[in-house]
């Protein structure tokens, strides 16, 4: 009988935490019961940084080009400046599952930009570039106003290009 390998603790996508203080517990229980010795044994694909006030995006951290790194900080601050602001407005987005989060991750990493994610609001399969190009739409006033606009065409026009080909 085959047996995948099990995930190794803290690592993959997060749960949702409540608060920031839910959070701050369960650092703390981690901590007490010798589990880690400090916050930086969690390697999950987005946290907190454990000494700087940010939040790390670790799923893409190992891009070959800096321009693709540049871009994605670019999309990357202006989905967080988009979700501060919703948060502010006490407008609530979904919180779906890590288990729905998941399949989207490994369908991502299986079939990169040719491939088909789950979009879970309509139940169906969506090509990645058009959740993309929704996604840079949902940004687009936070792209201006933080002045990256210049870095939003690299996304576009690795998206534009035909399956295989890598982005110049």
């Amino acid at each position: 009988m085959w047996k995948s390998a099990p995930r190794f603790p803290r690592t993959g996508i997060p749960d949702a935490f409540e608060s920031l203080s839910e959070y701050d517990d369960y650092l703390k229980l981690l901590v007490s019961t010798g589990c880690i010795d400090n916050a930086k044994k969690i390697w999950w694909d987005i946290r907190l940084h454990p000494f700087f006030d940010t939040i790390e995006f670790r799923i893409c951290d190992a891009q070959s080009r800096v321009d693709d790194t540049i871009a994605l900080a670019a999309l990357m601050q202006a989905i967080v400046v988009k979700l501060h602001k919703l948060h502010e407005q006490n407008i609530t987005f979904r919180n779906y599952p890590r288990r729905l989060i998941d399949e989207n991750r490994w369908r991502a990493s299986r079939y990169g930009l040719n491939g088909k994610l789950i979009d879970f609001g309509r139940k169906s399969e969506v090509d990645e570039r058009e959740l993309i190009h929704e996604m840079l739409e949902f940004v687009s006033a936070e792209v201006e106003e933080l002045g990256v606009q210049p870095e939003i065409p690299h996304i576009e026009q690795s998206c534009a290009k035909a399956p295989g080909q890598i982005a110049n």
